[in-house]
C-alpha cells in the first residue's frame, strides 16, 4: 500500500478501522478486515478530501 506504519496507526487512532487485537507482547494483529479498511481509505482518498473520507469510515467502524 506504500504507506508508513505511522499512517496505519493514525487510521487506528482516528477510529477509521475496527479495533485491532494485540498479542501478549502488545504487537498489533491486523486481519483481512483491517486490510479491507486500509485499502478502502486509500481508494477514497484518491477522489475525496480527508475529512470526508474520515467521516465515512468513522460511521462504519467507530468503537
Amino acid at each position: 500500500m506504500n504507506v508508513s506504519t505511522t499512517t496505519l496507526r493514525r487510521y487506528e487512532d482516528q477510529g477509521l478501522i475496527p479495533d485491532v487485537p494485540r498479542t501478549p507482547s502488545n504487537r498489533r494483529c491486523y486481519t483481512s478486515l483491517h486490510m479491507q479498511g486500509f485499502v478502502t481509505i486509500r481508494a477514497l482518498l484518491r477522489g475525496y478530501e480527508i475529512p470526508e473520507v474520515y467521516d465515512v469510515m468513522k460511521e462504519n467502524y467507530e468503537s
